[in-house]
């Protein structure tokens, strides 16, 4: 993979251009925080992605924001984390670890 395959996304994580879907999408909607999130299901089936997932499991925070990005469709992490701001406008990365973890848990509950 050479160095233009890669897209440095808005967290300045370089990932591979493929990772943006293109086509029919399986989709799954989640209801967390009173928002209905769109989740590309596809988008987990995907080995590269699955490396940031347990890069996050493993203490990197920076892949929980590659892995929002690359399966919630409507809006990504930007969605999120306007969804997740307190009154001063701030986000907790408390409450984005909490958001990140409870959408894990509900799209693999059995985990």
């Amino acid at each position: 993979m050479s160095k233009n395959d890669l897209v440095v996304d808005e967290n300045g994580i370089a990932r591979p251009q493929d990772h943006k879907r293109k086509g029919k999408k399986d989709l799954r909607h989640v209801k967390l925080r009173g928002i209905t999130w769109e989740i590309d299901v596809d988008a987990m089936d995907d080995a590269d992605l699955m490396e940031d997932l347990v890069e996050s499991e493993n203490g990197n925070p920076k892949a929980m924001f590659t892995v929002i990005d690359a399966i919630v469709t409507n809006g990504g992490v930007k969605a999120v984390k306007d969804a997740l701001r307190d009154k001063n406008g701030k986000v907790k990365f408390s409450a984005y670890s909490k958001f990140f973890m409870e959408l894990m848990e509900r799209l693999n509950p059995s985990s």
